[in-house]
């Protein structure tokens, strides 16, 4: 976000410093270029002219526009590193929902109107997501470093991964706390709390909702960069 304030500021001086510039250039002109001066007077006029432009506003600008492309590559860079983020957490977010979808549709078994798991799939597929969890919390600790990364929507973002960080955690948890006592080999879902309200087909699951939000706040993101030269 400083990268971008220090940009709009320089683009603000450019625009003033031009301004004045063609305001000292109006205002000589009416004093001092009248045609009834001598030859001598004209000269001196022009040459006063000259190098009020090219020696010194001249030299002021070409600094200003020189830091501002400086300012404006660092900006393009900056928004490069946006769009690898944000590629690499759709990745991330392709995974988990391909765990989940693994889960829904292949390892959940049915058995007198309740769901089972088989043991030894649910604990592959875990591994799965807790791989996922990690990458959130990688994403998570990256805005915690990166303070010019997405500008204003950088704290509403991390707090989205954050919330989705914690969903993955919490069922990753129950794993650790729950598998050590149900010794079967099929487990019944409903022993599992969280992870059936991660299967559930539900959009009110906060972790759908964190994925939205997520989402908007990328969107958003996206447009007001668009809105910018």
């Amino acid at each position: 976000m400083e990268i971008e304030k220090k940009y709009n500021r320089l683009k603000r001086i450019i625009l003033i410093s031009s301004l004045l510039a063609l305001i000292i250039v109006v205002v000589l002109t009416i004093l001092f270029g009248d045609r009834n001066y001598s030859n001598w007077g004209r000269d001196v006029f022009r040459i006063s002219i000259q190098f009020l432009l090219i020696g010194v506003l001249g030299g002021i600008l070409s600094l200003l526009f020189k830091r501002y492309s400086d300012y404006r590559t660092i900006r393009n860079n900056l928004w490069q590193k946006e769009n690898e983020f944000v590629k690499d957490l759709i990745e991330n977010y392709n995974n988990v929902k391909l765990v989940r979808r693994t889960m829904r549709g292949v390892s959940r078994i049915l058995i007198d109107d309740e769901y089972y798991i088989n043991r030894n799939q649910y604990s592959k597929l875990i591994r799965e997501l807790n791989e996922g969890q990690l990458a959130f919390e990688r994403a998570k600790r990256i805005l915690n470093i990166e303070k010019d990364f997405f500008g204003n929507q950088r704290r509403n973002i991390r707090r989205s991964l954050k919330s989705i960080e914690k969903i993955l955690n919490g069922i990753n948890k129950e794993y650790e706390e729950k598998l050590p006592q149900l010794t079967v080999d099929l487990i019944p879902i409903q022993k599992l709390p969280r992870l059936e309200r991660f299967l559930s087909s539900s959009n009110i699951f906060p972790f759908w909702r964190a994925v939205s939000k997520l989402n908007n706040l990328f969107r958003s993101r996206l447009e007001e960069r668009e809105n910018k030269v």
